[in-house]
């Protein structure tokens, strides 16, 4: 008996080296092979910028969003800040950083299955975890993204409530972790993890003050204050900003989602987006559906396919209840909730649901075909206990080899992060550089780097980041600087240089203002594509102005215009200028 107890761990170890395999693979490319070559742009730039603040300015909102608000809570960058300082301040620290918080997320949705349903059930959500590291690629699981960071901590929250509905008490304050870092990384997990955590948290209180057990209420007492204790540390920054601005990020986003200019969603269009990952072949498993074209919207969202493994997974319900499986019911019970509270998620979402917000819908997919396949393995090994011990652990096995094989292999060869975008700032930089140097102006007073028509804001964040990492004083023009930080916002100090970047289209309006002298250009594509573009934009701005597409829907298509064989960057032309006297 000890012998056989003895192997099952050394199976467990096993599976868990195998589902995380890919991700030290991923991490040592980015120390060997990345190392200094990667230039983050956008968004992955704001974040870094973010995470250089902690210790030395005041961090206490999230990511920008839109409009004059940005997520909630500054979590996300606390948790990369010491990868960053590790490393020296690299950039891959950002990527390293996401890495760990991925692969700790599947290790503690393994480690609950293992506690709730045994080997078996561990070894089902290791290969579910493997097929969606599959699809979701080596690039996503890397990339501290607010949108893609917070997938697979979803995952985890959900198997942390179903442990909570199943009276473990750890899980509570181990919940208020992951639910305040994604509420406050992403302002749509405030709609999904809060509820899905208060769930939890009320169903053990109900279980310990209906018990006899005075001690286990006391227990859960303690419990509650020190989770409590440790969601007051975890949203304080959030807290202090509401406390000391008038006109707080929190109040901003209550104003914004209050009002909801834009206009909301149909429940019907909530469903078909959730239950769209419950099809018989579900995109989580397979690969990514392509957006709509002009919206960059869930294809879901007008037409998804028949969810044929809800039908699946309530038929798990009736085995669960027919084996007397009380974990099993539970864990449909928590997936039921999550469901419901997804389908309102999207239904409130305010103006396009764009489908690279939807990537948790995944995670919720996978979690439902782990209970439908635990259910049918348990109905197995009932029927016949001395095969089902032999074959069903052999061919989990087997797909988690299979899937390792395949997500070590896209991690080995994933290369630089955004490299696209990495190498046109590559390009770009050294004639920036080059001018800036020559200047002993731009080292005495601030760089400012405009972005103009805001077109640009991918390139230009990365440029006022990679300006600040050679000693710099770079900053961004009033109000777009707060985006950045107020450190890097334009003040009434001196001026030691005015940058203005532009691409694609705007660059012919940049090149005949004559305050403005050009230093650095990249380009991926030819005049005659040059000249394919404008007329296509042309027309879209005939179509703007009679009124038959929206400023949202001529953007985007704008972005899909197609350029032939062009580089695959956010732009196809970029354009750095420096401006004497700064423009108006």
């Amino acid at each position: 008996m000890h012998q056989g107890r003895q192997r099952l761990r050394v199976l467990d170890w096993a599976a868990l080296g195998l589902t995380l395999l890919p991700f030290l693979v991923g991490a040592i490319v980015l120390v060997v092979v990345v190392r200094g070559s990667y230039l983050p742009i956008g968004d992955q730039a704001l974040t870094e910028m973010h995470v250089r603040d902690i210790g030395h300015h005041s961090v206490l909102t999230g990511l920008y969003s839109r409009d004059d608000w940005s997520h909630p809570g500054p979590m996300l960058f606390y948790v990369l800040a010491p990868f960053y300082w590790l490393t020296g301040g690299a950039s891959i620290a950002m990527g390293l950083g996401t890495l760990v918080i991925n692969g700790a997320s599947i290790v503690g949705m393994a480690l609950v299955a293992r506690r709730r349903g045994g080997a078996m059930l561990m070894l089902w959500t290791l290969l579910g975890c493997s097929l969606l590291v599959r699809t979701l690629g080596a690039d996503f699981v890397r990339d501290p993204w607010n949108n893609y960071v917070t997938v697979l901590p979803f995952g985890l929250l959900i198997f942390l409530v179903w442990a909570m509905v199943s009276g473990e008490l750890w899980a509570l304050p181990v919940g208020v972790v992951v639910a305040s870092f994604l509420g406050q990384t992403h302002v749509g997990f405030v709609a999904l993890a809060l509820p899905l955590l208060a769930f939890g948290a009320i169903w053990l209180a109900v279980s310990a003050f209906r018990s006899e057990d005075t001690a286990a209420r006391w227990r859960l007492v303690r419990t509650a204050a020190l989770s409590f204790s440790i969601g007051l540390v975890l949203w304080l920054p959030v807290i202090v900003d509401t406390v000391i601005h008038r006109d707080s990020n929190v109040s901003r986003i209550i104003r914004w989602f209050r009002d909801a200019r834009a206009g909301v969603h149909t429940i019907g269009q909530g469903w078909r987006v959730v239950a769209g990952q419950f099809a018989a072949v579900p995109e989580w498993m397979t690969s990514h559906r392509s957006p709509l074209a002009l919206s960059g919207e869930s294809s879901f969202l007008y037409q998804a396919p028949f969810p044929v493994l809800l039908l699946l997974v309530a038929g798990a319900g009736v085995g669960y209840w027919q084996m007397k499986r009380t974990d099993g019911l539970r864990l449909l019970a928590t997936i039921t909730l999550t469901f419901a509270l997804g389908v309102l998620a999207v239904a409130r979402t305010i103006d396009l649901v764009f489908d690279y917000r939807l990537r948790w819908t995944w995670v919720l997919g996978m979690v439902g075909f782990v209970a439908v396949v635990w259910c049918a393995a348990l109905g197995f090994e009932r029927w016949r206990p001395a095969v089902a011990r032999r074959v069903l652990p052999a061919i989990a096995l087997v797909g988690l080899a299979v899937c390792t094989i395949v997500n070590v292999t896209t991690a080995a060869t994933a290369g630089v992060p955004q490299h696209a975008d990495s190498k046109v700032l590559a390009t770009l930089l050294p004639r920036v550089l080059e001018t800036l140097d020559s200047d002993p102006d731009s080292k005495h007073g601030q760089v400012i780097v405009d972005d103009g028509f805001q077109a640009s804001s991918w390139y230009s964040r990365g440029l006022v980041l990679q300006l600040e990492r050679r000693g710099y004083d770079a900053r961004m023009p009033s109000p777009r600087g707060l985006v950045v930080g107020g450190n890097r916002q334009e003040d009434d100090g001196p001026v030691g240089a005015y940058l203005v970047v532009a691409s694609d289209n705007e660059i012919e309006t940049r090149d005949a203002d004559p305050s403005l002298r050009l230093i650095a250009r990249w380009s991926s594509v030819g005049f005659d594509q040059q000249l394919a573009y404008k007329q296509a934009a042309a027309a879209l701005d005939r179509d703007y102005a009679a009124g038959s597409i929206s400023s949202a829907d001529r953007a985007l298509a704008l972005r899909r215009i197609d350029l032939g064989n062009r580089d695959p960057a956010v732009s196809w032309a970029v354009a750095i200028y420096q401006a004497e006297p700064a423009p108006e």
